[in-house]
């Protein structure tokens, strides 16, 4: 079974394109997670795809689904499953931002409809990221549901926007929208329709192409290495992650998110 990930390269320009193929959120469960993290990881280990071994200078993460990013974590699945599938879940999300933190190749993430929550994360973690202007929005939503936002995620927004924007993006978790998300800095362009977001996406693969692959590497992890202490220490020797996945957090705050969720599918 297809995760849902599908995964082409542009061999002229040395582009990857990364696209979430998961109706009809592009939730991200297990497997999705396990299946960006080991493209991510194999990216940092060496950059070349297929069987060619083609090189890889840039990669674009996007969504074949009209309108929508990603909705996050996949909830249904995760409130399934008992404090070690938890665990699980939220190692392997881990394992999938360090990932992408350690890739050292320029991230551009096309954000044509809501990145939300963990969607939202993902956007994040791109070094570029063009919205539709029509669609494209990003809502941090954990502090709505009563889940705490972990300090890497605040690290990765802080490096995105302005403090007063934080304010509002992290700690009121408000909706922003492409137009706002510009102003503040979390979009970097918009685009309008299909034509103007694939221009945009081979001048950013063209720029990256111009320039030494090994020098945009160094810059990048030299840029991510606080992140990735961050997540690590998260995810492998913090107590607040077992803090964290406690009932009192994970359990209430994810059910409050999946009901949310299933009532803004209805509308």
């Amino acid at each position: 079974m297809s995760s849902g990930v599908v995964k082409t390269l542009d061999p002229e320009l040395s582009f990857l394109e990364i696209t979430l193929k998961h109706p009809p959120h592009n939730m991200l469960g297990l497997e999705q997670m396990g299946d960006l993290a080991n493209c991510f990881e194999a990216l940092g280990q060496e950059p070349v795809f297929g069987p060619e071994r083609q090189p890889v200078r840039s990669v674009a993460l996007r969504s074949s689904l009209s309108g929508a990013f990603s909705m996050g974590i996949d909830l249904h699945g995760l409130l399934e499953r008992d404090a070690v599938g938890r665990r699980e879940f939220f190692v392997t999300l881990g394992r999938l931002q360090i990932a992408v933190l350690k890739a050292g190749i320029p991230l551009l993430a096309v954000v044509n409809g809501p990145a939300v929550a963990g969607g939202a994360v993902l956007a994040a973690l791109c070094d570029t990221r063009v919205f539709c202007a029509e669609k494209g929005a990003v809502c941090f939503s954990e502090s709505k549901v009563n889940l705490p936002v972990p300090r890497f995620v605040q690290e990765l927004v802080k490096r995105c926007v302005s403090s007063a924007a934080f304010f509002d993006m992290i700690v009121l978790a408000r909706n922003f929208n492409a137009n706002k998300a510009l102003q503040v800095g979390f979009a970097h362009q918009l685009f309008h329709g299909e034509e103007e977001c694939v221009k945009l996406v081979a001048d950013f693969a063209g720029k990256v192409q111009r320039l030494r692959g090994e020098v945009l590497r160094e810059t990048l992890l030299q840029r991510n290495s606080s992140l990735i202490a961050e997540v690590e220490a998260f995810v492998h020797n913090s107590d607040s992650f077992d803090r964290f996945l406690a009932d009192e957090f994970v359990g209430v705050g994810l059910k409050k998110a999946k009901e949310a969720l299933e009532a803004a599918t209805e509308r």
